[in-house]
This record gives C-alpha cells, structure tokens and sequence, in this order.
C-alpha cells in the first residue's frame, strides 16, 4: 500500500508514463516489407536462370536487419511505458483485499492495525478521485470496487451477533467517499443504469 501511495501521490515512476505514440515501427515494417519483396523477386530471376538456393539463401540483408533491429528496438524499450490507467486499475483491484479480511475483535491492536490500513486505502482512493483524470473504465473499475466494499463491510449483522467495531469505525469514511466518487464520475463519464441501481442498493 505505501508503495502504490507513493506511485500514486507523488511523482509518477516511468512504467506509470504513458506510452508515446509514433509511426516509427509502421515505417520500419513497410521498409522491411518492401526489402524483403525485392530479395524475393531477385531470388525468382535468379532460379529462372539456373541458379539454386544455397543453405546460406535465407542469411540476406532483410535477416540481418531484422535481427539487428530486434536488439535496437529491445535497447529502445527497456523502460516500460504502461500508462497511469492500467496501474491504477490494478491497484484498485489489489488494494481491495484488505477490506475482505475478518477483523481479529477480539485483538483491539490488530483491529486498529486493520482499520488504518483501510481508511489508508481510502485516502489513496480520494485522492485519486480528486486528483487524477481517469477513463471511463476506471471510473467503473473504482466504483464496482467500492460497491463491493461497502457490500463486505457493511453486511448486516446476525441475530445475537456482537457489536462490529470494524464497520463503525469506517462506516463514515466509506460513505463519504463512495458519494463522492459517484459525484465525480457522473460529471467526467457516463455511469450506466445498473451501476447507479446498484448504488441505490447500498445507500
């Protein structure tokens, strides 16, 4: 979680960048395409003449380029650009296990432990609502998720169950931030009907 915070709320690492888009890799396979159709009609002519293909045939100009091209592009690439949307999406996926844990009640330290990781977690969550400018499948990726939060963690309780110290203590944190992010969403993307049914369900 600390890591994601720190990814998240300060500088972006590299693989968190997005992904430049050029057409440089388009020219590159159009050069290769036009190279290799070349060697090939070159080849033809030579066999209609009488020449027969050596086992060395296949070692051409286009081989060679391909292979040393490989090794350039690899250099090229070694910092991995996989954008802010997948990242935060894996996050959010991950960092939602720890509201899924039964809370230890009967150890008052392991519960605070617990519930400070979650309205951690949350934090992350606010500022990401806040802060970053997410697509619409992250939009319903964070909504889905707190839904199912909100579902684990607010379940009603059992006949002659006990009091849940786990539930009160985020009750509030949650809800604020559930009904904020569904403010947010409405007004950056469109929410379909059924998660905003499903929202209904929960308040």
């Amino acid at each position: 979680i600390k890591v994601y915070r720190t990814w998240i709320l300060q500088e972006n690492p590299v693989f968190m960048t997005e992904p430049e888009k050029t057409t440089q890799e388009d020219e590159v396979d159009d050069s290769s395409e036009q190279i290799l159709r070349s060697e090939t009609n070159c080849m033809k002519e030579l066999e209609s003449h009488g020449h027969k293909r050596s086992s060395s045939w296949g070692r051409t100009y286009s081989f060679s380029s391909a292979i040393n091209r490989g090794f350039l592009t690899e250099d090229e690439n070694k910092d991995i650009k996989a954008g802010t949307q997948p990242t935060l999406q894996v996050f959010l996926t991950n960092s939602s296990n720890v509201f899924l844990l039964e809370p230890c009640q009967d150890v008052p330290k392991l519960l605070e432990n617990q519930v400070e990781v979650c309205k951690s977690v949350l934090s992350i969550y606010r500022h990401m609502i806040m802060e970053h400018s997410m697509s619409m499948q992250t939009w319903e990726q964070l909504l889905q998720v707190l839904l199912r939060i909100t579902e684990a963690v607010m379940k009603r309780p059992q006949e002659n169950q006990r009091k849940d110290s786990f539930a009160e203590s985020l009750a509030s944190i949650l809800f604020r931030t559930i009904i904020v992010a569904w403010v947010r969403a409405n007004l950056c993307v469109f929410i379909s009907r059924e998660l905003w049914d499903e929202q209904l369900l929960q308040v």
